[in-house]
């Protein structure tokens, strides 16, 4: 089976494995339109989540794939 996940060549195999390891990327990801994370993050921070970022968008580029670049 081939790997679902492209990591730029510019990043170390050390960060790849901190990126891919569940003990170091855990926490909740959640998926919204563009136009809504505005209010998610206000949501979130209403309900005493102090810190929320967006880490990415879902494209039509690489379909079935997961692309993390620097």
């Amino acid at each position: 089976m081939q790997d679902a996940v492209d990591f730029a060549s510019e990043l170390s195999e050390l960060q790849q494995l901190a990126i891919a390891d569940a003990q170091t990327s855990g926490g909740l990801l959640l998926a919204v339109p563009a136009e809504s994370a505005p209010k998610l993050a206000r949501t979130l921070g209403d309900h005493g989540v102090e810190v929320s970022a967006e880490i990415g968008a879902i494209t039509a580029e690489h379909p079935g794939r997961i692309v993390i670049e620097q």
